[in-house]
């Protein structure tokens, strides 16, 4: 969901705590609404912390954006690898189910064989057994 108007001027009423000497006007929050909307509350705020953090100097729009640009491409990395494992896992799990009933179909099979076998034995024994008895 794309950024407010309300949550871009809090992220401003942030760098202006952590930046002093620099102005809060509604012209400059306008203007950073302007190119930051586009992306996510949670990434501009992520962003903002990270160079609040790490710079001295009052950001640059670009500076932000760049930083939450970054954010939001690792971030769906991340989602999309996250994707990727359910649909491997569900694959996985697909192929153990495909085996698990080749091996009872096999093994029904051999079963099948071996009573045939068994049944074949069994019958040319039995008439043989009986006429030794005689």
């Amino acid at each position: 969901m794309s950024m407010t108007r309300a949550q871009t001027v809090q992220i401003l009423r942030e760098l202006s705590l952590a930046y002093p000497m620099v102005e809060f006007t509604k012209e400059r929050a306008e203007l950073w609404h302007k190119h930051l909307c586009e992306l996510e509350y949670e990434d501009v705020v992520q962003a903002t912390d990270e160079y609040i953090r790490s710079e001295t100097k009052y950001p640059a729009i670009a500076d932000i954006y760049q930083r939450a640009v970054k954010i939001r491409e690792k971030r769906e990395k991340a989602e999309k690898a996250k994707r990727d494992a359910a649909i491997v896992e569900e694959m996985r799990r697909r192929d153990r189910e495909r085996i698990d009933e080749t091996i009872r179909e096999l093994l029904e099979s051999v079963r099948a064989h071996e009573n045939r076998k068994v049944e074949k034995v069994n019958g040319s024994t039995g008439g043989d057994s009986a006429r030794s008895v005689q």
